[in-house]
């Protein structure tokens, strides 16, 4: 598994930049740029994908997991499955029959361990990926803006927060062309791939 990660890292940023990214990746240190949107009363019209959001695993279909799961491997749908279970909900955009992008989001309800504290009307994204061929087209702002207009119209969500790491410049990009603002920069410390001690530095 750990071969064919590597390998795909560098065919998706080439040698220098793959090694670049993986020390970045795996670095036990990370600092993350957490980002909030007020969200709008309106969703955003999607013409060129299509978004559907999932509660189960089993609402997926067992093509569409092989299908995954042959692309990036067995990890992605164990990833799934923890995601799932702690109550989070994915959203799958799709170009023509393809999957374009995945994002999860999560109700406060459900999540108390996050960079600031999250009230019962509020929403945080998390885990969003593009697949190689579908990056640099607008697709992951124009699923976030989908995401929080949909939570906002029919879950009664007011904020949404999302963060991800500061050396990730195009998801910086994304967020903010989809009209989130920076409201801080935090500190946490990544074990075997979780997140085991999160500490804020607010810059707000």
């Amino acid at each position: 598994m750990v071969t064919r990660r590597f390998r795909r890292v560098i065919k998706e940023h080439g040698f220098f930049g793959g090694l670049v990214h993986l020390a970045y990746r795996f670095s036990p240190v990370q600092i993350s740029l957490v980002f909030m949107m007020d969200v709008p009363a309106t969703t955003t019209a999607i013409p060129q994908i299509t978004i559907f959001r999932y509660s189960h695993l089993r609402d997926i279909g067992s093509e569409l997991l092989q299908a995954l799961a042959e692309a990036r491997g067995m990890a992605l749908i164990r990833g799934f499955e923890q995601l799932f279970r702690i109550g989070a909900q994915l959203w799958m955009g799709f170009c023509g029959k393809e999957v374009a992008g995945i994002c999860w989001s999560r109700s406060g309800l459900t999540r108390s361990d996050y960079f600031v504290p999250l009230e019962t009307d509020d929403a945080n994204i998390l885990s969003c990926f593009m697949f190689p061929q579908f990056r640099g087209r607008g697709i992951y702002s124009t699923m976030l803006k989908h995401i929080t207009g949909t939570l906002k119209k029919h879950n009664g969500v007011r904020r949404v927060f999302i963060d991800c790491p500061s050396w990730n410049y195009p998801s910086i990009r994304g967020i903010e062309k989809a009209g989130f603002h920076i409201i801080g920069r935090a500190a946490c410390i990544v074990l075997f791939g979780r997140v085991v001690f999160r500490y804020p530095r607010y810059i707000v």
